[in-house]
């Protein structure tokens, strides 16, 4: 609790896994939609399919960086601490 208080461990990664995994269902939910949908006769099939794909891997792979962001940052304080 110490470190959450002081700052010295970072709760953003662990609130960006839960966002991950809440956008993920809405893609999900969305894409379910598209292809089942009223929407079903404007959009066709294969681009339902693709906007599910496209959108999982496009908020995995912000999510991705983002974390990759906060694990450099934790890298740089241990290098700091070590000095």
């Amino acid at each position: 609790m110490n470190d959450i208080l002081n700052l010295d461990k970072m709760i953003a990664p662990t609130i960006i896994k839960y966002v991950y995994w809440v956008a993920l269902i809405a893609i999900i939910i969305m894409g379910g939609n598209l292809l089942f949908g009223a929407a079903s006769y404007v959009v066709p099939f294969h681009i339902s399919l693709l906007y599910i794909l496209g959108a999982t891997f496009a908020v995995r792979l912000y999510c991705e960086l983002i974390i990759v962001a906060f694990e450099i940052h934790e890298a740089l304080q241990e290098i700091k601490n070590k000095q």
